[in-house]
């Protein structure tokens, strides 16, 4: 019997602020991304049965493996070495108990890498691969500032198909998957894009209160227990002002803060609430 399980992973650090929730499961993924992503499923490749090499990166501009307009804009998928004459390759349906076409770096001593360089994905999903006999596969998420945003080594399911997905809080830039051992990294199946973050609360029982929002210059918040601290982060995940009120109500001055969206982080007792707010 197969456990599915949906893992929330949320952690914040001194000058950084991420949320991220993980999904092993496509339907649960769909069901919580507020609109349809973009698919790239890699149909249109070689019809050639098994591998081929290909000699550049899977992107809407082409390689030996694509016409260019084949692969979904917005999306390349490149290794971490391409130096050489085909750095990438197109597994076709069965090769490696692949019920569609999968793609990746050609060489196991490099890694793949999945890039989104316009800057408007937060959500992605993809059935993920080690081929031919990984037992685990590490995943790195970089944010648009090239910043590590997580690290985490997946072992179910390995070496695939396995389904891997996850919504951000904040919009990302690449990811980094590396297989252990003698083993490729290919996915496919790529369904990918921006969606609404539900933000994390573990604060309802303080009935805490913020208004108004969206904002011109001051904010209030208010609870039924002493508010201990209140950090404001923009969308880079930047720290950029915390308070520590040790009340129950508090007026914040927002005047020196230029338009746009922020996150304030409230805690109270020991817990922690997200909220979003614009200033406009």
């Amino acid at each position: 019997m197969k456990t599915t399980i949906t893992l929330l992973i949320t952690f914040f650090t001194l000058n950084t602020f991420s949320q991220i929730t993980y999904y092993s499961d496509r339907d649960i993924f769909h069901n919580n991304c507020s609109n349809t992503l973009v698919l790239e499923d890699f149909e249109g490749g070689p019809t050639d049965s098994g591998n081929t090499g290909c000699d550049g990166d899977f992107s809407a501009a082409g390689n030996s493996c694509f016409p260019a307009g084949e692969i979904q804009p917005g999306i390349v998928i490149t290794s971490s070495d391409n130096s050489s004459a085909t750095p990438m390759v197109y597994t076709n349906v069965g090769f490696v108990s692949n019920p569609t076409p999968i793609v990746g770096t050609n060489q196991y001593e490099n890694f793949t890498i999945m890039n989104f360089p316009d800057e408007n994905v937060n959500a992605v999903g993809l059935d993920l691969y080690g081929a031919p006999f990984a037992s685990s596969m590490n995943v790195r998420i970089y944010n648009i500032a090239g910043d590590l945003v997580d690290s985490i080594t997946i072992t179910d399911g390995m070496p695939g198909p396995y389904f891997f997905g996850f919504i951000s809080n904040e919009i990302i830039s690449s990811i980094e998957f590396e297989a252990n051992g003698s083993s490729v990294e290919l996915v496919g199946m790529v369904e990918f894009g921006e969606t609404t973050v539900a933000l994390l609360n573990d604060l309802s029982l303080y009935n805490v209160n913020y208004y108004p929002n969206p904002i011109l210059n001051q904010i209030n918040f208010n609870a039924n227990y002493k508010i201990e601290e209140i950090s404001i982060i923009n969308t880079l995940g930047q720290e950029i002002k915390q308070i520590n009120p040790l009340s129950k109500k508090i007026n914040i001055n927002l005047s020196d803060l230029t338009m746009g969206t922020y996150f304030f982080k409230v805690k109270i007792a020991n817990k922690t609430g997200v909220y979003k707010v614009i200033k406009k």
